[in-house]
């Protein structure tokens, strides 16, 4: 319990600077979500002669750059709006969290690879029309278990990057589904 209460300690030092820190692990851990989720594709047999494709990699990667930064404060502003652990009060925040942050986040990434992508809005706003239903289906499969612990276990410092270690696995899913 001592060593763990002497990482988290450290942890905090090194994320004083909370916005930048947490958006620089949200970028890193969007392109290692992409580099297994294509690993996965060149491996598997359905794509003989596929390649690692780091541009893609790369875009996924950018979406941190402005998704990172809204996800701190949307996550700041929870907790401050809604600073108490009730269960009444974390049903509220997945609540919001899948109604609003799910949905916003998933508009932003979903255009933002398009248009990195090479695609016109128009044709990033039909994608996104077309993969939002499921994607948003399988969001209420893994967030609100993730967000309960993160909302009722984690401390507030820690939850962005507690989302982010989650998102690692999320952008694998997301990964597949924009390029498959």
């Amino acid at each position: 319990m001592l060593n763990f209460l002497k990482i988290s300690t450290k942890l905090k030092k090194n994320f004083k600077y909370g916005v930048f820190g947490n958006t620089l692990i949200g970028i890193f851990l969007r392109g290692f979500g992409d580099t297994i989720q294509q690993n996965i594709e060149i491996k598997s047999n359905q794509n003989q002669g596929q390649k690692f494709d780091l541009t893609r990699t790369k875009n996924i990667s950018l979406t941190g750059v402005v998704i990172g930064p809204l996800n701190y404060y949307w996550y700041k502003y929870l907790d401050t709006k809604y600073p108490t652990k009730t269960p009444r009060i974390i049903i509220k925040k997945i609540l919001l969290d899948q109604i609003y942050g799910a949905t916003f986040f998933t508009f932003l990434f979903i255009v933002i690879v398009c248009l990195l992508d090479g695609k016109t809005i128009r044709e990033s706003l039909s994608e996104f029309v077309e993969k939002f239903p499921f994607i948003y289906l399988v969001d209420w499969l893994l967030w609100p278990p993730s967000q309960a612990l993160n909302f009722y276990l984690v401390p507030k410092e820690f939850r962005v990057i507690f989302v982010n270690l989650t998102l690692v696995c999320w952008n694998i899913f997301l990964s597949y589904v924009k390029y498959n």
